[in-house]
């Protein structure tokens, strides 16, 4: 996941974030080469979390989750809807999930002990000024 992450000459990009101290929610955001920045969330909790992310992007964002049947699974593991097969291959069809832009922004669901990575398309020139950093917080 972290791999993904990173992309091509990849760059962190500082966060802001509003939540409760109770949350379990890890979060970094990486600016790649491409000009799609990727948003990592974790969710180490035993609740969902419902994330508000206010970038200054536009269109669907794209979502790839890895999910497991508990923390310490070794078997029923998915990243994108792909498993790890016994050579250390991904098999299966890959299967990303899309994400609209609302008014405040994009909101994400993660499941419980699972992890999120979200990557959209920035507005143009977005990178050439000064904006204000991408921010993340709990809805509920």
């Amino acid at each position: 996941m972290f791999a993904r992450t990173l992309g091509s000459n990849p760059g962190l990009v500082p966060l802001q974030q509003r939540a409760r101290g109770s949350l379990h929610l890890k979060a970094w955001a990486v600016r790649t080469g491409n000009g799609w920045p990727h948003l990592l969330l974790i969710d180490k909790g035993r609740r969902h979390v419902r994330v508000l992310l206010r970038i200054p992007a536009g269109g669907e964002a794209a979502t790839t989750r890895l999910r497991a049947p508990s923390a310490r699974a070794r078997s029923g593991v998915t990243l994108g809807g792909q498993t790890l097969g016994p050579g250390g291959q991904w098999q299966g069809r890959a299967a990303d999930q899309t994400v609209e832009r609302t008014r405040r922004g994009y909101v994400v669901i993660v499941p419980r002990l699972s992890a999120a990575l979200v990557s959209v398309r920035l507005q143009a020139g977005v990178l050439q000024r000064r904006t204000p950093e991408p921010a993340w917080r709990r809805l509920r």
